[in-house]
């Protein structure tokens, strides 16, 4: 019993202090990664279109890691179609289509972003011009 504690402070020089604990097996991904971080950026802030046209926005995610996004538009006539890509950090461009009948005026568009565990919302004017007679 006398030479067990000689040798533990001898294993405690020997051994690097800040030494990573390897996780058990059963270790969930949630206890080995950091929280999910993205940013989210539109461009340009003010899309117009005409009644029975197109007109698109570029959706730049920065993401510090890999994450699963999906995302939620709110705000806009409900005739406009987007066409959504699967999205990927970096740019995603989503076109917005815009049928003949769609009332025009200026409409407040919402855009969350759900990556992981966190969400973003940025909000852009869409502006819809009517058509030329």
């Amino acid at each position: 019993m006398p030479f067990l504690l000689p040798t533990l402070l001898a294993l405690q020089f020997a051994l690097p202090q800040n030494a990573p604990v390897p996780l058990p097996a059963t270790a969930s991904p949630q206890q080995v990664f950091p929280a999910d971080e993205f940013a989210l950026r539109l461009t340009p802030e003010r899309p117009s279109m005409v009644q029975g046209g197109s007109t698109h926005f570029d959706l730049f995610i920065d993401a510090s890691r890999p994450i699963v996004f999906s995302l939620k538009m709110e705000g806009m006539p409900p005739a406009v179609r987007p066409d959504i890509p699967k999205l990927v950090p970096g740019i995603n461009t989503i076109t917005l289509f815009c049928p003949p009948e769609t009332p025009s005026g200026t409409y407040n568009v919402h855009v969350t972003i759900l990556g992981g565990e966190k969400q973003q919302t940025q909000t852009f004017a869409l502006e819809i011009n009517a058509a030329a007679p």
